[in-house]
């Protein structure tokens, strides 16, 4: 089942079934996971702004590879999808220089994913 969270992102499809198809339904394994996955995020967001600024196209694009997979298992299809393009665009043309745009939309993207994979994980705690 498919739920738009579109008080947050217009173009965000979030899938909140990833509890039960990732996590078997176990909604503290879940917080907990993600939980550590947002942690790696505060952590991490600030290099991927570092490489942008020194326009390092190879290691940005070993950055969204190392978050893309987190991004499908909690159901941020759309997120993973934008990351994947990117990623295969950079290691296709490593001369390939990120726009300022493109830059502000992923880290957008990245903070609204947060706000909704909790925002699904607070519901399915309330349930």
């Amino acid at each position: 089942m498919k739920t738009s969270i579109n008080k947050f992102n217009q173009n965000a499809s979030l899938s909140n079934d990833f509890l039960a198809t990732y996590f078997l339904g176990a909604n503290d394994l879940a917080e907990e996971a993600f939980q550590l996955f947002k942690e790696s995020l505060s952590e991490e967001v600030p290099i991927l702004e570092n490489l942008f600024q020194k326009k390092n196209g190879i290691e940005y694009a070993k950055l969204l590879h190392k978050w893309s997979p987190n991004f499908k298992i909690f159901g941020l299809d759309t997120i993973y999808d934008h990351l994947k393009r990117m990623e295969k665009e950079l290691k296709i043309n490593p001369s390939y220089i990120v726009s300022k745009i493109e830059h502000n939309k992923v880290v957008e993207m990245i903070k609204t994913g947060v706000i909704e994979v909790e925002f699904i994980l607070n519901q399915s705690n309330e349930n």
